[in-house]
């Protein structure tokens, strides 16, 4: 199991209200990204984006990068993130 260390590159993308929020309060997080972000350079992707829209976001990120999704209602797990594999 590989870990991620403080000098991790962090990206969200999703430029709707929930990833403009979260780059705005989350401090060291580059975005918010929109369509055809591939997560080069990135060791940590979030995914802020409608649900409809996560297989199509996920498919563009290259491997490599620790990718979660944040769910759109917030009735997700503690925290709101989720590794998806």
């Amino acid at each position: 199991m590989s870990t991620i260390g403080l000098g991790a590159r962090r990206a969200i993308v999703g430029a709707g209200r929930l990833g403009t929020a979260l780059v705005g309060t989350l401090g060291g997080w580059d975005g918010p990204f929109g369509r055809g972000f591939t997560g080069d350079g990135y060791d940590v992707v979030i995914l802020a984006v409608p649900d409809s829209e996560i297989r199509s976001a996920a498919a563009l990120i290259r491997p490599g990068p620790l990718v979660g999704h944040r769910d759109e209602t917030g009735t997700g797990p503690p925290g709101g993130i989720r590794p998806d594999g």
